[in-house]
């Protein structure tokens, strides 16, 4: 009586197979028309750039990781 299983398809299920799939169009379609500015321009130029921003963006997703941790446990 605790779950109300009209919503679950619509707003569990159906959400969580179709925003992976969305997410991944978006980012293919960022990265071609990044790629397609670039290859205008210098493509080695700015290599070392994007080097320093994957590190950055790799620091601000362990970031993200690090503090859904404290949710957690608050939640138990």
């Amino acid at each position: 009586h605790v779950v109300l299983w009209s919503g679950l398809l619509y707003k569990v299920v159906l959400p969580m197979c179709i925003s992976p799939v969305v997410g991944f169009v978006l980012a293919f379609g960022l990265l071609k028309g990044f790629k397609a500015v670039l290859r205008r321009r210098l493509l080695q130029h700015y290599e070392p750039l994007f080097g320093k921003l994957q590190i950055g963006s790799a620091g601000l997703v362990a970031l993200a990781h690090g503090l859904n941790d404290a949710q957690k446990s608050m939640g138990v």
